[in-house]
C-alpha cells in the first residue's frame, strides 16, 4: 500500500480558488431535510396507503380508498423489483462477492452496497478524478444543486487541477464546509484503490472505535483495468451505526434511495469526465462547476 500519490501536502491554500468557498457549516436541520425529506414523505405516503387499505377491507370501497390501495400496490412493486436493482447498480456478481480494499474498516456493516460503471478510458485517465474529489477540491461530480440546497457548497470541476493531485493517507476529503466534515483518506494504492473513512469532526482523522462514536463509514473506489483502453470503477459503501437495528432501518427507509441517486450521478460524472479526455491536458482550460450543477 502506498501512502502518497505525489509530493506536497493538501490544503485549502493549494486548491483552485474558483472551487473554494466559505467554511461555515450548514444547518443540520437543513441538510437532513434535503437528504431525508423526500424519503420520509414516501414512507408517510406508504403508511397512509397501508392504513387506508386496511380500512378498505373493513368498509365499503370509495375512490379515495381504492386510490390508496393502488398506491400501496405500486410502492410494493417498486420495493420488490426496483430496490434489488439500485442496490447493485452496474455491479457484476463477482464484483459484489469480491473482497476489496477497505473491507476491514467496517467489519459488520448494517449497509454493504457495491455499484460499478465501465469507463472507456485507461486507469491512468480515471485516477486523477478520484484523487481530487471533495468539497473545496474537485467536487463530487454529482448533482451540485442538490448538494448546495443542503448547504454543502459543492462545485464540481470539469478539469484535472494539478494542485489537487497530492493526497496522503490521513488527509481530509471534506463533503461540506469545515476541514473535517466528511471523510479522511484511509488507504491509497495509486491507480488502483482510494479508500475513504468517516472523518472525526472534533479531533480529525479516522473515527474513534472506543465506543464514543455512533457511526463509521468506509467508501472504496477501486479501479480494475479491462484492457488498455477500458476500466471498471467499482464503488463499495459500508456503514455501521449504533444502535445497529435502528440505524439499519433509518438508512433503508430514509437514506438508501437519495444515496443511490447521488452516487449513480457521481459514477456517471466520473465516467463522462474521464472519457471526455480532459485528463490528458492537466490544468487545461475546461470550466469549473460547469458539468453537474
Amino acid at each position: 500500500m502506498e501512502t502518497q500519490v505525489s509530493g506536497g501536502p493538501t490544503s485549502d491554500a493549494t486548491c483552485d480558488p474558483l472551487v473554494t468557498r466559505g467554511d461555515r457549516r450548514p444547518s443540520a436541520l437543513r441538510s437532513s431535510l434535503v437528504v431525508m425529506g423526500p424519503s420520509a414523505l414516501a414512507v408517510l405516503a406508504l403508511t397512509v396507503a397501508a392504513i387506508t387499505t386496511l380500512m378498505l377491507v373493513a368498509q365499503p370501497p370509495t375512490a379515495i380508498r381504492l386510490g390508496a390501495g393502488l398506491l400501496l400496490a405500486a410502492l410494493g412493486i417498486v420495493l420488490l423489483l426496483v430496490r434489488p436493482w439500485y442496490l447493485r447498480w452496474g455491479a457484476h456478481d463477482d464484483e459484489i462477492g469480491r473482497a476489496l480494499p477497505g473491507d476491514d474498516i467496517v467489519g459488520r456493516p448494517v449497509a454493504d452496497i457495491t455499484r460499478a460503471v465501465t469507463i472507456a478510458a485507461p486507469v491512468r485517465d480515471v485516477w486523477p478524478w478520484l484523487v481530487q474529489m471533495g468539497r473545496g477540491r474537485g467536487g463530487l461530480y454529482s448533482y451540485d444543486w442538490l448538494e448546495n440546497l443542503a448547504g454543502l457548497d459543492i462545485h464540481s470541476v470539469d478539469r484535472i487541477v494539478p494542485a489537487l493531485q497530492s493526497l496522503r493517507v490521513g488527509d481530509p476529503v471534506p463533503l461540506g464546509p469545515g476541514l473535517h466534515n466528511g471523510f479522511v483518506a484511509a488507504q491509497i494504492e495509486p491507480e488502483r484503490a482510494l479508500v475513504l473513512r468517516l472523518d472525526d469532526p472534533i479531533r480529525g482523522g479516522a473515527v474513534d472505535h472506543g465506543g464514543r462514536r455512533w457511526a463509521d463509514v468506509s467508501y472504496a473506489f477501486v479501479l480494475a483495468p479491462l484492457d488498455e483502453y477500458a476500466t471498471r470503477l467499482i464503488l463499495r459503501f459500508r456503514f455501521d451505526g449504533r444502535p445497529r437495528g435502528a440505524m439499519r432501518r433509518v438508512y433503508t427507509l430514509l437514506i438508501e434511495m437519495p444515496h443511490f441517486i447521488m452516487e449513480r450521478k457521481m459514477l456517471v460524472g466520473i465516467k463522462r469526465r474521464a472519457e471526455g479526455g480532459a485528463g490528458s491536458g492537466v490544468g487545461g482550460g475546461a470550466s469549473v462547476g460547469g458539468g453537474d450543477g
